[in-house]
């Protein structure tokens, strides 16, 4: 998971409350430790500037109580009200793996875990205020892309996680 925030020391611990809530859906085995380092990157460049330290978090240990499939779990869009290039400015969070006993037997996440996880997202945001992040990244000029375009960073307004199972696959799929 990758995160861009605007005060570490603040963002750090309510990322690791976010990640608590979420235990029993996350299979055991699977631990999540929030790391203690990262960059800092120039929004409009994407040029790396420097880098920031903060203790690690705990890590958190999955108590799902069931099988899973690795790549398949939940989504979460994290949403802007800014209009970027003409779309709206959104970020993507793959909750994965899940344990199959939150999914219905149509595939979807079962209606009371999603109820959880939308709560646990609209919290988090709710928690993080104007410090959570999504960076839109520079484009330079090309023949697909004539005009080039700086990169901007935006506030989280709001959560959604949709119904549908999401699966993470690599960009070589």
């Amino acid at each position: 998971m990758t995160f861009y925030a605007t005060d570490v020391s603040s963002f750090m611990p309510a990322l690791h409350t976010w990640l608590e809530h979420m235990v029993t859906f996350f299979p055991p085995g699977i631990t999540l430790t929030p790391i203690g380092e990262g960059d800092i990157i120039e929004d409009t460049t994407g040029e790396l500037v420097s880098g920031w330290a903060n203790a690690p978090g705990s890590p958190v240990v999955g108590s799902g109580t069931s099988p899973y499939s690795a790549p398949v779990g939940a989504l979460v869009k994290w949403l802007t009200s800014d209009v970027v290039d003409g779309h709206r400015l959104k970020g993507h969070t793959f909750i994965v793996p899940v344990s199959l006993d939150q999914f219905s037997d149509y595939g979807n996440i079962k209606p009371v875990a999603l109820g959880y996880l939308q709560t646990y997202c609209d919290d988090f945001v709710g928690d993080v205020g104007e410090n959570m992040l999504i960076w839109h990244r520079p484009r330079k000029a090309s023949v697909k892309h004539p005009v080039a375009r700086l990169g901007t960073s935006k506030f989280v307004t709001s959560a959604a996680v949709p119904a549908k199972a999401a699966v993470l696959t690599s960009r070589r799929d």
